[in-house]
């Protein structure tokens, strides 16, 4: 691959990140609370809009997200393609008492919890034409088993849109996810940014990532990249020892 190709750009960011505990990739940087901007944006025009959302039939007129994340990678998205952003949260915030919702439950892997996904039916309606949306598009930070976005899909569905594509950052190819959502039978195609096919331990500080597809395009053979390793159980104390030392 060569040096400054888009991909190579986009696994140079990427490979900043690291691994905490078994599976979980931190992208803190890259995809769901800092994006770099002219990168996305050269992903998105070139790759994702001729090649993804063009081919979406009937077109979208709304992108559906999950909150918290999800908005970041939305947000590009919107203003690329000119389609308005509805957001489903986690829990139910105050602004959302005495409105009509679909709620459905769903496990956090991140924070392995259950949480409540909560879709307002007055959110549904475009403000300007008063025409109501018909035809989404959903988009999320990152997929691993695809409950999150299973249950969205569902959630939308139910709200009377066609999801007629699922987008995502980074997926963990290797848990199935894509698969899952793309099973469903309401979604057309489903894509990702980056596709990690493996995540394995290495040595004792590193963990070793492989990467089988990046802005859709595949590598002939997996591209190993490794990334600093992170106890979980230690994470909380790694993020604040490092805060503290920047903020000294």
């Amino acid at each position: 691959m060569a040096q400054n190709t888009l991909e190579q750009r986009f696994l140079d960011y990427f490979s900043k990140g690291r691994v905490v505990g078994s599976n979980i990739l931190d992208q803190t940087h890259f995809i769901n609370y800092k994006l770099p901007a002219q990168l996305w944006n050269e992903a998105i025009q070139t790759r994702f809009i001729p090649e993804f959302f063009n081919s979406l039939t009937p077109a979208p007129d709304c992108i559906v997200t999950i909150r918290n994340s999800g908005p970041f990678l939305a947000s590009f998205l919107s203003c690329a393609l000119g389609l308005d952003v509805i957001g489903i949260s986690k829990g139910e915030p105050a602004t959302f008492k005495g409105k009509k919702v679909l709620t459905q439950d769903v496990e956090s892997r991140t924070y392995g919890t259950k949480e409540t996904l909560y879709l307002p039916l007055d959110l549904l309606t475009n403000q300007v034409t008063q025409e109501p949306y018909t035809n989404c598009v959903l988009v999320d930070d990152f997929s691993g088993r695809g409950k999150t976005m299973r249950t969205a899909t569902q959630l939308a569905t139910d709200a009377g849109l066609h999801v007629r594509g699922a987008f995502v950052g980074v997926s963990k190819t290797f848990e199935g996810g894509l698969e899952l959502i793309a099973n469903t039978g309401h979604v057309a195609r489903v894509e990702s940014a980056v596709h990690v096919s493996r995540i394995e331990r290495y040595t004792k500080q590193f963990s070793r990532v492989s990467i089988e597809r990046v802005l859709m395009r595949d590598f002939e053979k997996s591209k190993a990249i490794y990334m600093p390793y992170q106890e979980k159980k230690d994470s909380n104390n790694y993020e604040y020892t490092n805060m503290r030392h920047h903020c000294v």
